[in-house]
């Protein structure tokens, strides 16, 4: 999921939230109020939950199935005789996870392995989409650093600071 595509959602999600709770649109109410007032999260925080937890079930799976051959079929790339089209790269949904992944500095490899103690895992999907992470993610776009979002560090002057380092530090 884009980023455009996860805002969207979310602003239909928060108009959604205003109509029922009839807010009108001189009142000034932030998203974020609204989504205290009501409890829920935001619903891209949700589709990034349920994808993670998809494909940990993807990664316990047994061998053998069909839809866990189809994922390492993904995961290892097309065969070397394989010429790719022009034009940028469309986003898949494996790509999508790796973005979800990037801000636990986390890879396919090392979520497989970290998929397979469920516990485990169900905790770090719920610690990789709270809502803090998300409020964290918007103050440290406000901050004077400056904010790359190929590696989610944050750039400062005398070098690089990762964002989970940044968060340890606090």
């Amino acid at each position: 999921m884009t980023l455009i595509l996860s805002r969207t959602i979310d602003a239909l999600d928060n108009w959604c939230l205003r109509r029922i709770l009839n807010i009108h649109w001189s009142e000034f109410a932030t998203n974020d109020e609204i989504c205290s007032r009501t409890g829920q999260p935001f619903l891209s925080d949700t589709v990034r939950s349920r994808r993670l937890s998809f494909i940990g079930h993807l990664y316990r799976a047994d061998p053998g199935q069909d839809h866990h051959r189809a994922l390492q079929a993904c995961i290892e790339g097309p065969p070397n005789n394989w010429r790719r089209g022009i034009g940028r790269p469309r986003q898949s949904w494996l790509r999508t996870v790796e973005a979800d992944l990037q801000p636990m500095n986390l890879g396919l490899a090392t979520a497989k392995r970290r998929a397979q103690d469920r516990s485990a895992w169900r905790k770090l999907v719920a610690t990789a989409t709270s809502s803090q992470t998300r409020s964290w993610r918007r103050e440290l776009l406000r901050s004077p650093f400056k904010f790359t979002k190929k590696y989610w560090t944050l750039r400062y002057i005398n070098g690089r600071i990762s964002l989970m380092q940044l968060l340890t530090l606090f």
